[in-house]
This record gives structure tokens, C-alpha cells and sequence, in this order.
């Protein structure tokens, strides 16, 4: 096409499809998809194999434009589910063994030219679930203790094919909850403890097959959990306070446990605090002198029931923030002096309400810039505006343009200056009031 043909070509563009000399290959995949009409204005070297792939599946007569060395194997797997048609021009070196694996899984036609040699044990698993007329090409020897116990949990009937013994204890545990018919070839002492404890939470007929010996204390916690029954062969002494903890939230009634093996001294602070959010009936087991001020505003937020037994004096700024944050009621208990500038800033944008309480002095830049985003009410109470960095302020007046006047003209312009935010920060400056 010549020089002139070219522009008469660029003119019609600009008249029919304003803005489409800035579309990517993408854009031009989805708009001919829709509007074929369009091809005469496409520059086909802008599509990507991604871009082709698209086009294709929706429009095959697109074929002739297509610079088929664009597509990878992914691209190719996709095309040919769609337009088989395109086989004979598929390079089909580019497809993987999962390429191979999901194509042939969705149409077998293509097995006549496929490399079985690049199927992984993954990919055979996944083929030979749905396709088991393909057993014959497969080289089991890929197959690995995770492909095995996948296979034969939904087709058991490969067991012949089955190299046992590259199965490991998880391997067995998660494959004898669904082909329990597998048992007489387990070898049971390859189970771990917590192998055990997800065999028997979910098929606790194994019981008389398990090392109780094998469970360690969270393998204990997470069985009886969901299998209480097996309480009886728990190794009680075994559980730690954390684990206790978790227990007793989940069932209450292993508290005769809990005092006949010494589990409430196990106990820590966090802990007890942690367990009495769930089941505040073991109240009267807390050892209360060893929560500390953290464990007490953690409890009280959700539980301020418990405030008749707390040491207030343990509380310090940051647990003073976050317990009036969400039980004001509290606030005659406070000890204000312990806050510092961020437990206000902190409490101020929850609770409005105690900022007679507040020393402003103690606010620094960042605690103000922090502050007036969500509350700008108190702008009137900072003497902090030129202890706030460049960072702090930046954002401010982005989210709270009205407090821009408290800002000297010299330091908006030093802002204008940086360079990471230049064209940001030129686009939001021109809508900001004038002064």
C-alpha cells in the first residue's frame, strides 16, 4: 500500500473510530470480536498470542492476518478446544505436559499426535481420572505418593498399577477417608501423630489400628475438638496452656480435665483472657493477678462483664485507647496521664467525645495528621502545622482540602517540587481554593 493509501487509511480511522489509534492488541481483539467490520483499520502487529487466541476462538476467519510464531502452548491449548480446525499449523513442541493433559481431557481426537513422554505424574493423574483408556501410554513411574493418593481416591481402580510404597503416612491418611477398602495394604507405622489425628477426625472406625503414643499435644487439641469421644486415650498431661485454651472454647466440657491435670496453672494471661471471651462460665478458674493491662482491654472489649476483677492500674496508654475505643463506660477508670500522642490520636478518631480529656501537647505531627484526616473538627487545637513532614501533609490535604489556609504558600510550592508526585500533585493543586 503506498504512502497515500496509507493516510486515506489513517483518515477514515480517525472519522470512524475516534480514539483508536491508543488501543493496545487487547482492545483491538475485543472490538473485532464484536465489529468485524473494524479489521480494515487494525494494525495486526499490535495483537499479542494472548490477543490472537482471544480473536480466533471468537472469530476464525481472522486466520489469514494471524502471525501464528505469537502463540505459546497455552495460547495453542486454548485455540484448539475451540477451533480444532487450526491443528495443522499448531507448532505442538510449545505444549507442556499440563497443555497436553487439560487438551486431551476436553477432546481425546487429539491423542494421535501427542508426546506422551511430556505428561508429568500431575498431569496423567488429572488425565486418566476421566480418559482411562489412556493407561496403556502412561509411565507410572512418574506417578509420585501425592499423584497416587489423588488417582486412586476417585479410581481406585489403578490399585494394581500402584507403587505402594511411595506413599507416605499423609498420603495414606487422606486416601483412606474416601477407599477405606485400602487398609490391609496401609503400613501403619508411617503415620505420624498428626497423620492420625486427620485419619481418625474424620474416620474414627481406624481407632483400634492407631500408636496413641504418636500424638503430640496439638494433634490431641485438634482431634478432640471434633472426636471428644476419644477422651478416654488422651494424654492429658501432654496438653500445654495454649492448647487448653484452645480445648475448652471449643468444648467446655472437658473442664474436669482441665482441673484434675493442672491445666488452669498452664495457663497464661493471654490465654485465660483469650478462653473467657468464649466461655465466660470459667470465670471463677481465672487466676486474675496474671492477666496484664493488654489481656485485660483485649477481655473487657468484648467482655466488660469481668470489670469487677480487674487491676486497673495495669492498664497503660495504648490499652486505655483501645478499651474505651470500644467501652466508654470505662472512662472514669481511665488514667488520662498515661496516654501518649498516638493513643489519642488513636481514641480521638473513635471517641470525639473525651477530647476535653486530651493533652494536646502531647500530639506530634504525625499524631495531628493522623487525627484531623478523619476529624478536621479539631484543627482548631493544633499548634503542630509545621512539625508535620512533607509525606504527612501531602496526604492531609489531598483528603481534607479545606485545611490547605493552615499551610504558608512557601510550603504548598516545596511540595509541588517532588519529583515522585509531580503529576499528581500538579493535577490536584489546580483544584484547590484559591487564597
Amino acid at each position: 500500500m503506498d504512502e497515500t493509501a496509507v493516510n486515506e487509511v489513517e483518515i477514515r480511522q480517525r472519522h470512524a473510530l475516534p480514539g483508536s489509534e491508543c488501543w493496545t492488541g487487547a482492545d483491538w481483539a475485543e472490538q473485532l470480536a464484536d465489529h468485524p467490520d473494524y479489521a480494515e483499520f487494525c494494525d495486526w502487529s499490535l495483537l499479542s498470542g494472548e490477543d490472537w487466541q482471544f480473536l480466533l476462538v471468537n472469530r476464525p476467519e481472522f486466520a489469514d492476518h494471524c502471525d501464528w510464531d505469537k502463540l505459546d502452548g497455552r495460547n495453542w491449548t486454548a485455540l484448539l478446544l475451540d477451533q480444532p480446525q487450526f491443528a495443522d499449523l499448531c507448532d505442538w513442541s510449545l505444549l507442556s505436559g499440563w497443555d497436553w493433559g487439560y487438551l486431551l481431557a476436553r477432546n481425546p481426537s487429539f491423542a494421535d499426535v501427542c508426546p506422551w513422554g511430556m505428561l508429568g505424574g500431575g498431569d496423567w493423574c488429572s488425565l486418566l481420572e476421566g480418559l482411562p483408556q489412556f493407561a496403556d501410554h502412561c509411565d507410572w513411574d512418574k506417578l509420585d505418593g501425592n499423584n497416587w493418593q489423588n488417582l486412586l481416591g476417585t479410581c481406585p481402580g489403578y490399585a494394581d498399577r500402584c507403587d505402594w510404597g511411595k506413599l507416605n503416612g499423609n498420603n495414606w491418611s487422606d486416601l483412606l477417608r474416601y477407599q477405606p477398602d485400602f487398609a490391609a495394604r496401609c503400613p501403619w507405622k508411617k503415620l505420624t501423630g498428626e497423620d492420625w489425628m486427620n485419619l481418625l477426625a474424620n474416620c474414627p472406625e481406624f481407632a483400634d489400628r492407631c500408636d496413641w503414643g504418636r500424638l503430640n499435644s496439638l494433634d490431641w487439641v485438634n482431634l478432640l475438638k471434633v472426636q471428644p469421644g476419644f477422651a478416654g486415650k488422651c494424654a492429658w498431661r501432654k496438653l500445654h496452656g495454649n492448647d487448653w485454651m484452645i480445648l475448652l472454647k471449643k468444648q467446655p466440657q472437658f473442664a474436669k480435665e482441665c482441673d484434675e491435670f493442672n491445666g488452669w496453672s498452664r495457663m497464661n494471661g493471654t490465654e485465660l483472657a483469650r478462653l473467657l471471651r468464649r466461655q465466660p462460665q470459667f470465670s471463677g478458674k481465672c487466676r486474675w493477678q496474671v492477666l496484664s493491662g493488654s489481656d485485660w482491654a483485649t477481655l473487657l472489649s468484648e467482655s466488660p462483664g469481668h470489670a469487677a476483677n480487674c487491676d486497673w492500674g495495669k492498664l497503660g496508654g495504648e490499652d486505655w485507647s483501645d478499651l474505651l475505643s470500644e467501652q466508654p463506660q470505662f472512662a472514669d477508670k481511665c488514667d488520662w496521664a498515661s496516654l501518649d500522642g498516638g493513643n489519642w490520636a488513636d481514641l480521638l478518631v473513635k471517641r470525639p467525645e473525651f477530647a476535653d480529656k486530651c493533652d494536646w501537647s502531647k500530639l506530634n505531627g504525625e499524631n495531628w495528621c493522623q487525627l484531623l484526616m478523619t476529624r478536621p473538627e479539631f484543627a482548631t487545637r493544633c499548634a503542630c502545622w509545621a512539625d508535620m513532614d512533607d509525606g504527612g501533609v501531602w496526604k492531609l490535604i489531598r483528603k481534607r482540602p479545606e485545611l490547605t489556609p493552615h499551610f504558608p504558600p512557601t510550603r504548598l510550592d516545596g511540595l509541588k517540587d517532588r519529583p515522585e508526585e509531580d503529576s499528581e500533585l500538579e493535577d490536584f493543586f489546580d483544584t484547590l481554593p484559591t487564597r
